[in-house]
């Protein structure tokens, strides 16, 4: 049917080309001015055929355009459903531990469920969505052992009585936990806010270790969570308020192997004192 339609439509433009291509003839040789209507009504009827011809050519195009349009409409559909169909092959390649935190997440977000897959990192905006999926690797991964760096405010973490809860079950449970915080001076290490968040901390079972940030270079003044044991990493970025714009789970092994360094060179600085030390010189 679109063979006859298309070959129909080739005709009535092969047609119309004819017919002006005789009129013109006819006119270059004189034959016309033997039919004096036609040479009164020539530039009548040369506007004619040409608006005949543009209207075939134009009502052809549309109808092709409409057809593609369907077909890409069409097409559209099955790439979707091919992505849908492949979502649960792309999971099954994903790391075990990326899955084992974020894998219902991430079957709902197909580019994100491709970028874990590719890149083995899984990026967060939110500090409520790090506070869940943290909850969720403690939980994934009860044997853990990690060191982490943070800033003693609440806007920055430390507002969720939930997730203490979970680092408290975590270190009952057999985990190790080791957090560093970085205080500007002393007076910041003595203030009310910071001595509630430390000493929560402390009453969770968590080793707690303070080092100020003038005494460090400032390559090493970088907030990040990595469980050793497990192989992945978290790297979070902060605004200067304090508050976290952006978290970055990954599990490359680069990348783990990294941060891994980036904790001995801050453990064996110098500059790092624990908490309870810190106590007892301000008391």
């Amino acid at each position: 049917m679109k063979a006859l339609q298309k070959h129909g439509e080739r005709w009535l433009v092969a047609a119309t080309a004819g017919i002006a291509a005789a009129i013109s003839l006819a006119d270059l040789f004189d034959v016309l001015d033997q039919v004096p209507w036609i040479t009164d009504h020539l530039p009548a009827l040369t506007v004619l055929l040409v608006a005949g011809l543009l209207w075939q050519v134009g009502t052809a195009h549309a109808g092709r355009l409409e057809a593609l349009e369907q077909e890409v409409h069409a097409s559209t559909k099955l790439v979707r459903a091919d992505i849908v169909a492949r979502l649960s092959t792309v999971r099954a390649e994903l790391d075990w531990r990326l899955d084992a935190i974020f894998g219902e997440h991430l079957s709902s977000l197909g580019g994100a469920l491709q970028s874990a897959v590719t890149n083995r990192e899984v990026v967060l905006t939110d500090v409520e969505a790090f506070r869940y999926f943290y909850r969720r690797a403690l939980k994934a991964f009860p044997d853990g052992e990690i060191f982490a760096t943070s800033l003693p405010l609440k806007q920055y973490f430390w507002s969720s009585r939930e997730t203490s809860a979970e680092m408290e079950r975590f270190v009952a449970g057999g985990g190790r936990m080791t957090r560093l915080f970085f205080v500007t001076d002393d007076e910041q290490l003595s203030s009310p806010e910071t001595r509630e968040i430390l000493s929560q901390q402390q009453t969770a079972g968590i080793d707690v270790l303070v080092a100020r940030t003038s005494d460090l270079p400032i390559r090493l003044v970088c907030l990040f969570a990595l469980d050793i044991r497990n192989g992945y990493a978290w790297e979070i970025g902060v605004t200067a308020e304090g508050q976290i714009s952006k978290v970055e789970a990954t599990v490359d092994a680069e990348r783990v192997r990294y941060y891994a360094q980036l904790k001995e060179q801050i453990l064996n600085s110098g500059r790092v004192r624990r908490y309870e030390v810190t106590l007892s010189q301000n008391s």
